[in-house]
Order: structure tokens, then sequence, then C-alpha cells
């Protein structure tokens, strides 16, 4: 079964914050390099590659994520809040953290 690419805005079933067309117009207007090449030559999984870019996304900017600080001795361990999206979701159905 292939993936389905959803970039609804505030959708219920998004699962990506951009198409593959937005994602091909962004490293098209870059400098050609590694990533570029890298990206052109994922052609059949660059929808997987832009769901698993929009988690990441999510993971590492949820609200109320703290991370371990471990200094070196004598000082304790401490934890910090992680940074994370401003504002509150827009919809009460959004699947993703943005838009806000």
């Amino acid at each position: 079964m292939a993936l389905v690419l959803d970039p609804t805005s505030g959708g219920a079933a998004a699962n990506s914050y951009c198409t593959v067309a937005e994602a091909q117009d962004y490293f098209d207007s870059r400098s050609a390099g590694a990533v570029v090449d890298a990206w052109d030559a994922a052609d059949p999984s660059q929808a997987a590659l832009l769901v698993m870019a929009t988690r990441l996304l999510d993971l590492c900017l949820a609200p109320g994520r703290k991370k371990l600080m471990r200094p070196a001795p004598p000082a304790a361990a401490y934890y910090r809040t992680a940074p994370t999206w401003t504002g509150i979701v827009a919809t009460a159905v959004q699947r993703l953290l943005v838009p806000r």
C-alpha cells in the first residue's frame, strides 16, 4: 500500500507540513550539493521522508518535553524544559502541532 501524503493545515489526518512539490521547489532553489543530490535520488521515498521529518519536528518540539542535563561533577544533574512551539493548537481535531 502506497503512503498517502496529507499536508492539510490543521487536518485531522495530516501527516506532513508540506507537499513533495513544495519540498522539491525548496531544494531546487538551493545550490547543488550532497543534500540536494540525496533528495533527488530518493524520488520513490520522498513522501516517506517528509512524513518522518514532520514526526521529528513534532517530537523535538512537543510541549512539556524535558531534557536531562548532566553537568560535570560535583554539580548535580537537572532537567531543562526543551524549546516548544508557541501558542495553542488552532483546532481541536488537528493531528500535528502546527498550525498555532
